[in-house]
């Protein structure tokens, strides 16, 4: 079992059909894993994984943050609060991790190395980046959430709604990042995530 690091930003580039994606994505792992392969059973302190930042996700949910713009994951009131990019930027500074940018828009542009139209297909990986994008916009981005597998994702949306894991049909994505960062990502066999076990075979968990 190993993870791969990407470390390659030229290879930042939008995606124009399903299968052409799915082939820039998986080239994008094989060709930048620059670091030496990586297994979980030696996982080092602070070292960000794309399950990592799913689990994260899912944690902010099960805990209840509460919405407020701004806000990376501090706790105010005894609470963590945080806006939909601050949940993400939250990771990687819970880890010690610099580097990650503050808005949804610098994540989705600065911290991504791929990004692929929702609506030609979504990659079977943990702890993608989903983003809406603003109308008649290029690279300008709205709301940004994180893909937690199975077809659902967590955000922090709003005030008043606070944390949602949903249906990612539900939000209303336009399109899919994957992340840099220093984010190590499975290549084949199991690992754990989310209090279970699931599978990769070449860069995609298996249904």
């Amino acid at each position: 079992m190993t993870i791969d690091t990407i470390h390659c930003k030229h290879m930042r580039k939008t995606t124009r059909s399903p299968k052409r994606a799915l082939c820039l994505l998986l080239a994008a792992l094989t060709l930048c894993a620059c670091l030496p392969a990586w297994g979980l059973g030696a996982k080092a302190a602070g070292t960000p994984t794309n399950l990592g930042l799913a689990e994260h996700g899912i944690m902010a949910y099960n805990e209840g943050w509460q919405y407020s713009y701004g806000g990376k994951g501090e706790t105010v009131g005894g609470v963590r609060v945080s806006d939909c990019a601050g949940l993400i930027y939250s990771y990687f500074s819970d880890l010690g991790v610099g580097g990650c940018m503050g808005g949804a828009t610098s994540q989705a542009t600065q911290n991504c190395i791929l990004t692929g139209l929702f609506e030609e297909g979504l990659p079977r990986i943990h702890g993608l980046a989903l983003t809406i994008l603003e109308p008649g916009a290029t690279d300008d981005y709205s709301h940004i959430g994180i893909y937690i597998g199975g077809e659902e994702s967590c955000e922090n949306s709003d005030y008043g709604t606070n944390m949602v894991r949903a249906s990612i049909y539900r939000r209303g994505w336009t399109t899919w990042h994957l992340f840099d960062n220093g984010v190590r990502y499975p290549r084949e066999g199991w690992y754990e995530f989310d209090g279970g076990m699931v599978h990769y075979t070449n860069y995609e968990y298996d249904v």
